[in-house]
C-alpha cells in the first residue's frame, strides 16, 4: 500500500510492503519507518514510489526525491524484510535424555 493518509490522527504518507515468507508461507506487513509528511499547502501533489532493482526505495513528491530506503537494511522497515540472525548461546546444549533419531 502506498499513498498520503492525512486525518485527524495522521499525517503521513504510507508505504506498507506485505511479503509471504516462503519458510512459513504467512505474510507479513512491512511498514516504513520515519515516513514522510503530507504536505499541507492546497496544491495538488504527485506522489511516487519507485522501487528499483538494487533493492532500493525511492519516494518522490512533484518528482523531486524527499525519501530513499533500501528494503535489506534493519533500520528502514519495521519489521525488516530480512530479520535479524540469531545469537548463538554459549551456554546452550542438549540435555542428558536427548535421544540423537533423526
Amino acid at each position: 500500500m502506498f499513498g498520503p493518509d492525512k486525518c485527524v490522527s495522521t499525517n503521513k504518507v504510507h508505504f506498507i510492503l506485505k511479503h509471504k515468507y516462503p519458510k512459513n508461507w504467512k505474510y507479513v506487513e512491512h511498514h516504513l519507518n520515519n515516513p514522510l509528511s503530507v504536505l499541507s499547502d492546497k496544491l495538488t501533489h504527485v506522489y511516487t514510489a519507485l522501487l528499483t532493482p538494487d533493492n532500493e526505495l525511492r519516494l518522490l513528491v512533484d518528482d523531486e526525491e524527499k525519501k530513499k530506503a533500501t528494503f535489506l537494511s534493519l533500520e528502514d522497515f519495521e519489521p525488516p524484510l530480512i530479520p535479524a540472525k540469531p545469537i548463538s548461546d554459549p551456554n546452550d546444549k542438549k540435555p542428558e535424555d536427548w535421544e540423537g533419531r533423526t
